[in-house]
């Protein structure tokens, strides 16, 4: 990589063939004391993100670099938001990437297949300077050492779970991820004690969430508060999870309304067609705003993920409900050893949130635990102002990242 940007100040400046070797010592002399030249006008990032949280990450991540680098260009697999950040359209949108757990894999191999020849295509076509990956290990920790041996430079933004299960795909990220940047504390921890340097700046939710600004006309509609549904952001996940929390929600008197958090790549129809078969649960659909649903939240039913590190940066109590498919359910059993699923407990090493997942998930079950959330409400708050404080590093986490990038391309 480094001498792709000598070749560029070479093919800028042409000169005359008795002048080279001044050229290539005062060449030499700047690399020595400067380092690397580097242009800021014309350095190409390619971004693969393939779910809507990663979507999220990658959206900061590409404002962050264009106030570095104000000539940035862009190529990316992602989905709105990036869309709009960057003022174009995904090589390929989220909505066509969330296939989840291993049937679902098996299911669409020969579409991934295809994803994979197609991205390959996209990425030499486009002669990217870095390629950023965000999350989305699946597809993304299959795509490293290719495009090393291609000799493009990796970058990956938010680690792999190795640390829960099939640990032998950190030898992947030692050898063709030239940085890797952790959002969670006991990440770094993790892969110092195997002798990979990585770089810890934060949590990049805290910092969206931090930067949130609520949409008052939004929140005037709810002066009471709500009671926020957080299904997931995948079709399987709606499927199996929110009808499970729409029969809590027909049990479960409540004077405030309950909210489901639509994100914009699901289509309403899947939500509609759920909620027809539970009309006692009174439940509104709201789409693309689901920050503002959790400001105006009391409480929530989570699933987890990426969510229940939100709710609880806005110190909203909450119940983590996940189920899948029993299939999927038996294999990652086998695999994983982990004693919690959400982020929350996992980083405070301890329960802080009840957790309902799959045959635990019931109505009964989640009633309890709801009740149980609502009159510890006041403790919960508390545990919620330590997770903060842990996962809390003073610096703005897309910045540093950026800068990190670009310096070492």
């Amino acid at each position: 990589m480094l001498c792709s940007y000598w070749c560029r100040i070479l093919g800028k400046y042409p000169i005359n063939f008795y002048d080279i070797p001044a050229f290539v010592d005062t060449g030499i002399v700047l690399y020595l004391f400067c380092g690397p030249i580097k242009d800021p006008t014309d350095l190409k990032y390619f971004i693969i993100a393939g779910e809507l949280s990663g979507d999220k990450h990658g959206a900061r991540l590409c404002k962050s670099l264009k106030e570095i680098d104000n000539g940035a260009k862009f190529a990316f697999w992602g989905g709105d938001e990036m869309a709009q950040e960057t003022s174009q359209k995904p090589l390929k949108h989220i909505s066509e990437l969330a296939f989840m757990g291993f049937v679902q894999v098996l299911k669409n191999i020969g579409a991934i297949r295809k994803n994979f020849a197609l991205i390959k295509k996209q990425i030499l076509e486009f002669e990217p300077d870095c390629i950023v990956y965000i999350d989305y290990p699946g597809f993304n920790l299959r795509l490293v050492q290719w495009a090393y041996e291609k000799g493009f430079r990796n970058y990956y933004y938010i680690s792999p779970t190795v640390w829960a299960w099939k640990a032998g795909r950190k030898e992947l990220i030692r050898k063709y991820v030239a940085k890797l940047f952790v959002i969670l504390p006991f990440e770094k921890e993790w892969y110092n004690s195997h002798g990979i340097d990585v770089t810890y700046a934060g949590n990049p939710s805290l910092e969206q969430v931090r930067s949130f600004t609520p949409d008052s006309s939004f929140v005037s509609r709810y002066p009471q508060g709500a009671i926020a549904l957080l299904p997931g952001s995948r079709k399987q996940e709606i499927e199996l999870i929110l009808p499970i929390m729409l029969e809590v929600c027909s049990s479960l008197y409540s004077e405030l309304p309950y909210l489901i958090a639509k994100p914009p790549h699901l289509p309403a129809a899947l939500y509609e067609k759920i909620l027809n078969n539970y009309p006692l649960a009174k439940a509104e659909l709201i789409e693309n705003k689901f920050y503002d649903v959790l400001h105006v939240s009391k409480a929530a039913l989570t699933a987890s993920g990426t969510a229940t590190l939100e709710t609880a940066f806005f110190k909203v109590p909450q119940v983590v409900c996940y189920k899948a498919s029993s299939l999927n359910y038996r294999i990652a059993k086998f695999f994983v050893n982990l004693k919690f699923i959400s982020l929350v407990n996992l980083i405070m090493g301890k329960e802080v949130i009840p957790e309902l997942i799959q045959h635990d998930f019931t109505k009964e079950n989640t009633i309890k635990a709801f009740k149980r959330i609502m009159a510890n409400k006041d403790a919960l708050i508390i545990e919620y102002e330590q997770l903060i404080k842990m996962v809390d590093t003073g610096t703005p986490v897309s910045a540093t990242i950026a800068s990190e990038i670009f310096s070492d391309i």
